[in-house]
């Protein structure tokens, strides 16, 4: 998966805290920054889409907006612009979901 597949979370997990982490997986190769920026925000989206859906609750029990974290696992660092996000919501919405960077270099 990867920034590409917009319209697919790559992995939904559990958190060392109980929270939902929705992880995206960035391998940032072969993109010029603007161009990642945007399939990040579209990523991002479908993440919203994910957490405000009417299935969410029956997905995971118990757990809110409050109770879930976008982790964006990247090959290459993260832009500025990227790490300017921190945080997205749906429009209207109070609570923010932190959007939080993982760099992993490939080996």
């Amino acid at each position: 998966m990867g920034l590409i597949e917009r319209d697919e979370i790559d992995i939904v997990a559990q958190g060392p805290k109980g929270e939902v982490v929705l992880v995206i997986r960035d391998t940032g190769v072969g993109y010029d920054e603007r161009y990642r920026l945007r399939l990040l925000k579209q990523k991002i989206r479908t993440c919203l889409k994910y957490v405000y859906d009417e299935k969410f609750p029956l997905k995971h029990p118990g757990k809110t907006v409050s109770d879930v974290r976008i982790l964006v696992s990247c090959n290459t660092p993260p832009t500025q612009e990227m790490d300017e996000l921190g945080g997205v919501s749906k429009l209207g919405a109070k609570e923010r979901i932190p959007v939080d960077y993982e760099y992993l270099p490939p080996a």
